[in-house]
């Protein structure tokens, strides 16, 4: 292999008796560095500060502490237990045509609900009396768990998501309170579709709240929580638009009142 002379065109310079003269030193390209060093401490100082923002815009808009509403059992008085679904749906056009509830609840059996109650003392006072009619019946306790979101830094809007998570309790109530004053005859049919108008009002606003606070994150459980909130929302519609064409307002109204039960069942499966 031929070698290659690296230095075959360069020419030495000619000896000369003059002095060399000794390179300056340049300050320019010292100065270009020191300036360049200075830059990349800026960008870095920078970006850890933009992260310590981010981590702590993440961290004050969620609280540590969760939002939890109280497990509770409710009582429904179970008229009969059975796997034909003709008789369940026959015997539930029955109880509502006598003013119940009349809610097919499917537990590998279908189970036909007349009413539901929170005190316990209530449902067996209610079941003494349909026992002479319906000897199957008894008392089926409904086990509501607690329901969970996290927390927000900004207290009002906790105090909306307390509210969301609580609607459903909330709105059974009212209609039980509605349903007794019907039964006992302390309202009329008219005074009563009022209140389930308002009702219906009350519900959207909580339902509107709750949407603008959800919008904020994006945590699935409150898209989930939304989701049943706008079901709950929907029945209480239905329920306004049957009453003003059904004579049989209080049945409509225990049947809702079940409905709403289940739908905070729901959910609180959906959140656990």
């Amino acid at each position: 292999m031929n070698e290659i002379d690296l230095y075959s065109s360069y020419q030495l310079p000619a000896l000369t008796n003059k002095k060399s003269k000794k390179p300056k030193h340049n300050k320019g390209k010292w100065f270009i560095f020191i300036i360049i060093l200075v830059f990349i401490g800026i960008i870095i100082f920078l970006a850890n500060a933009f992260a310590n923002v981010l981590s702590f815009s993440s961290t004050s808009l969620f609280g540590a502490k969760k939002i939890t509403t109280k497990s509770f059992n409710a009582y429904a008085i179970m008229i009969e237990s059975t796997e034909d679904k003709q008789y369940a749906e026959e015997l539930s056009q029955e109880l509502q045509l006598a003013g119940a509830g009349g809610y097919i609840m499917y537990d590998l059996q279908y189970q036909v609900l007349a009413s539901a109650y929170l005190d316990s003392n209530d449902a067996q006072s209610v079941l003494n009396k349909v026992m002479s009619a319906y000897p199957n019946a008894e008392i089926k306790i409904l086990k509501i768990n607690a329901c969970e979101l996290p927390s927000f830094s900004n207290k009002e809007n906790n105090e909306i998501i307390k509210e969301g998570l609580e609607i459903f309790k909330t709105t059974y109530q009212q209609l039980y309170d509605l349903c007794i004053q019907l039964d006992t005859s302390s309202i009329t049919s008219a005074d009563c579709k009022v209140k389930i108008t308002e009702l219906l009002n009350s519900v959207s606003g909580v339902s509107s709240k709750f949407r603008d606070v959800a919008n904020v994150s994006d945590n699935t459980k409150f898209k989930l929580t939304q989701a049943k909130i706008d079901q709950l929302e929907q029945l209480i519609n239905e329920l306004v638009e049957s009453s003003l064409i059904s004579t049989r307002l209080s049945s409509l109204i225990k049947y809702t009142q079940i409905s709403c039960l289940m739908l905070q069942n729901e959910l609180s499966l959906l959140l656990s």
